[in-house]
């Protein structure tokens, strides 16, 4: 095939490991077009990176309406999962070829392969922009900024913590600040807040974990605690955490069989626990029968006593409480 000088369609490359930012800038792109351009959507297309081969990009790129000037064409992830080994040098020979500048092409990544010439040549393009995850400091200012642009306000000591407690998640700092604006219904947001409403990263895979325990997935349950076992975290520590959550499993069983309405920041300093623990639990709760959850409990307060006097080794003894429960 080959390449046609001058002016190619316009593209624009939006990528980084801090997809929460770029999701953001696609967003805009995209309502920006819809709004000014195409309203109906029917020129604009999503397409799937990783699956992708260079003829549905032709398709896509190819005229789809009359009824507006431009077309927008969005490609998710190409650089990062496609494993073809063709692929990238026929989309880049067809972008050289096509320089219809009414075709916006996007091609959003979030960690590209940028060994190929492919990525070289989008990286050099004017519209490119490289998301990268915040250093602290910004991950602190762009909760401020967040919490201002709603018309909230918090306290410093709360802030620093907010920002600790979500440990640069943007995608939790954002949900976890919605939650506290409407708890505090226009007052300051204060360290109590946070104290009350948000729970540390580490308390935030204990759900992960129930879920796989709910779901009978032991490959899964195994994966999550090799992950935090490499990450550092505590074994036992992590044992402990899990019995904690099937006691509140527990005892949101017993309650939920006797009340048909559960308000988690009545119930939680009751059976004392975390509020918002007791709020992300409830859905857990049905996904158990409760032999099931006295099953668990037990194995794991017995595993948990053994590993500490070293007479148990986690994954056989695992594997006995989970045959248990599929029994």
């Amino acid at each position: 095939m080959g390449r046609v000088k001058g002016n190619i369609a316009m593209i624009i490359l939006l990528y980084g490991s801090d997809t929460y930012r770029s999701l953001e800038k696609l967003a805009e792109f995209k309502k920006k077009f819809l709004r000014e351009v195409d309203p109906s959507g029917l020129n604009m297309v999503e397409l799937d990176g990783e699956k992708l081969v260079v003829d549905n990009f032709h398709s896509a790129v190819s005229p789809m309406s009359f009824l507006a000037k431009r077309r927008m064409v969005i490609v998710k992830e190409l650089l990062t999962k496609n494993r073809q080994k063709t692929v990238f040098k026929d989309i880049e020979e067809s972008i050289l070829q096509y320089n219809d500048q009414n075709t916006i092409i996007i091609f959003w990544e979030s960690e590209p392969n940028t060994t190929t010439s492919l990525f070289q040549l989008l990286v050099k393009q004017k519209y490119r922009y490289e998301f990268k995850q915040l250093t602290a400091l910004q991950f602190e200012q762009w909760i401020f900024a967040k919490i201002t642009a709603q018309g909230g306000f918090i306290e410093r000591q709360g802030l620093l913590l907010l920002a600790k407690s979500t440990a640069g998640d943007l995608f939790r700092a954002s949900q976890e600040i919605d939650k506290l604006l409407s708890y505090a219904s226009g007052r300051k947001l204060s360290v109590a807040d946070i104290e009350l409403l948000v729970l540390p990263p580490q308390d935030e895979v204990i759900f992960h974990l129930t879920d796989a325990l709910s779901e009978q997935d032991l490959g899964r349950f195994y994966s999550l605690l090799d992950e935090q076992t490499k990450s550092g975290s505590n074994g036992i520590y992590l044992l402990t955490m899990i019995t904690k959550q099937l006691r509140l499993l527990l005892l949101l069983k017993e309650y939920t069989q006797h009340h048909q309405q559960v308000n988690a920041y009545s119930l939680a300093p009751k059976i004392g626990f975390h509020p918002y623990a007791v709020q992300k639990s409830l859905p857990f709760v049905t996904r158990f029968k409760r032999s099931d959850l006295v099953s668990l409990y037990k194995g794991f307060i017995e595993l948990d006593g053994l590993l500490k006097i070293g007479q148990a080794e986690f994954r056989p003894w695992c594997d006995l409480i989970f045959s248990r429960l599929m029994k």
